[in-house]
């Protein structure tokens, strides 16, 4: 039996979204090291094409051309992460390629979890944030200016990450599904406001969420998690002046902490200093816009190195690493990859309603912003904040915690194939 042209164009379409991640860390070896490197590396390349290839084609079959474009993009992403490894910390190599092998495993099984009843019990998550939260500042060590890290051995968690996994699905469970006596209690049904003594009190127990951050001294992660509370109120449907009134809040408090961290000050005045044409305080930036510059348009073949001279590159400025080598094209493709993730997050969540609304379309609030806000860094448009770009950045805690919220993309997908299919039929 022949295929039609549409069904051989789905397949073709799907085939090649399957192959992408492999094609692009072939191209990655190839820029960092020639034929030497990608000869070296032919282990690697063979089983991350397989094994990303083969997410690809179950996250297709479960939740159609979506989730198939989503895990395509996702993987092309790690691809690049993996690259960054490879030309800063070699020696680490597989570590990074099993966290995505982890990541990828552990959103196929998310999406396949029953969200539409595990989001109505908002303590498990409001539990998991606040442990989350108060551990690193009970036996947390500091890095980088934040005590934000748990170590033991070689191991290290930098439990903020799953804060913010926490934080979303509270605010999908609270915000999301109509209030207890109301008529609807579907998560794709309709969301009543909440009374303004529910409202108060997750404004309370948000603000010392943000609280703990700043008391980690990350307030970075600290703005992150603040963002999101006025982001679920404006796709919860409340009048533009709630969230409105909550992010004026949430910045007013900002700049008042601002001169009691010496660290958060520094990278301001940095960022003030590259402004007035400046070197001294400025030297993370200075180098991270010379990085843009080596590479140019289509980056000088072993050119990755130059990225090294750039402080904290693999974690803080990855886009640093990737410029010398693989010029400012690769830089756009990255951020493309990026924004074709938040934008179908936000296209689900365009279409559906309640806590499905509010799960997908947080998802993608928290990634459009870790990607924002390191690259308006980058270019000296903001302070640098020490947040990851979402699965580029080095870090085994940011990698799997972007597995989950990449998992409730994928179940969104699956939510919104299924409807479809039922107004088909």
């Amino acid at each position: 039996m022949s295929l039609g042209p549409t069904a051989r164009g789905l397949r073709a379409g799907l085939a090649g979204r399957a192959l992408l991640p492999g094609a692009l860390l072939g191209l990655g070896l190839l820029r960092l090291g020639g034929g030497e490197a990608l000869a070296g590396h032919a282990g690697l390349l063979g089983w991350w094409s397989a094994w990303s290839g083969g997410a690809v084609l179950l996250a297709g079959a479960a939740a159609g051309q979506e989730g198939a474009g989503l895990l395509s993009a996702a993987g092309s992403l790690a691809a690049a992460g993996l690259v960054v490894r490879l030309a800063t910390t070699p020696e680490d190599w597989l570590i990074q390629g099993l966290l995505w092998v982890a990541a990828s495993g552990l959103a196929l099984a998310v999406s396949l979890l029953p969200w539409e009843r595990l989001v109505r019990d908002p303590r498990i998550p409001t539990c998991v944030t606040l442990v989350a939260l108060i551990l690193p500042l009970v036996v947390g060590s500091a890095a980088g200016g934040a005590r934000a890290w748990l170590r033991a051995g070689p191991l290290q968690l930098q439990p903020v990450e799953l804060a913010k996994v926490g934080a979303i699905l509270l605010l999908a469970g609270r915000l999301g599904l109509a209030p207890p006596g109301s008529a609807s209690h579907g998560i794709s049904e309709p969301s009543g406001p909440l009374p303004a003594r529910e409202l108060v009190w997750l404004a309370l127990l948000w603000s010392g969420f943000a609280g703990a951050l700043v008391a980690q001294r990350d307030l970075g992660g600290a703005a992150l998690v603040a963002l999101l509370l006025p982001a679920g109120l404006l796709l919860a449907g409340y009048p533009a002046r709630v969230p409105l009134g909550a992010l004026l809040l949430a910045g007013g408090a900002g700049l008042l902490l601002l001169g009691l961290y010496p660290h958060a000050l520094a990278r301001v005045e940095g960022m003030r200093a590259l402004w007035r044409l400046e070197t001294a305080g400025a030297y993370q930036l200075w180098q991270g816009l010379a990085s843009l510059a080596l590479g140019g348009l289509w980056g000088r073949p072993g050119g990755f190195g130059d990225g090294l001279a750039v402080p904290a590159g693999a974690t803080d400025l990855p886009l640093a690493v990737v410029a010398p080598g693989a010029g400012l094209v690769a830089v756009w493709g990255i951020l493309y990859l990026q924004w074709s993730i938040v934008a179908r997050g936000l296209g689900m969540a365009e279409t559906a309603e309640g806590a499905a609304r509010l799960l997908t379309g947080l998802v993608a609030v928290l990634w459009g912003l870790e990607t924002l806000l390191p690259t308006a860094g980058w270019l000296g448009l903001a302070p640098l904040t020490g947040l990851p770009l979402p699965l580029v950045s080095r870090g085994g805690s940011a990698l799997v915690a972007h597995g989950i919220l990449l998992g409730w993309l994928l179940w969104g997908a699956r939510q919104r194939l299924g409807g479809a299919g039922a107004r088909a039929g």
